[in-house]
C-alpha cells in the first residue's frame, strides 16, 4: 500500500471512530493524555504525518485497534 494511501486510512479510521463512539475532542485528549490543540491537527489534516505512537495512543482512546 502507499504512503499516501495509509495516511488516508488512518485519518478515515480515526474520524470513524471519532464519530461512531460519539467522542468529543474533550473526551479524546483526556483519555490519550494529548493536547487538545494536536488532536485537532492531526483531524483537520494539518499535522500530516503524526508520528505512530500518537495514532496509537488516539486509536486506543477511542477503543479502536490497529491489529489489522
Amino acid at each position: 500500500m502507499h504512503k499516501i494511501q495509509e495516511k488516508n486510512l488512518i485519518k478515515e479510521y480515526l474520524k470513524y471512530l471519532k464519530t461512531n463512539g460519539n467522542f468529543s475532542w474533550h473526551d479524546i485528549s483526556a483519555a490519550s493524555g494529548l493536547p487538545e490543540a494536536t488532536i485537532r491537527k492531526i483531524f483537520s489534516g494539518e499535522t500530516a504525518d503524526p508520528r505512530f505512537e500518537t495514532v496509537v495512543r488516539l486509536v486506543s482512546a477511542m477503543g479502536g485497534s490497529l491489529d489489522k
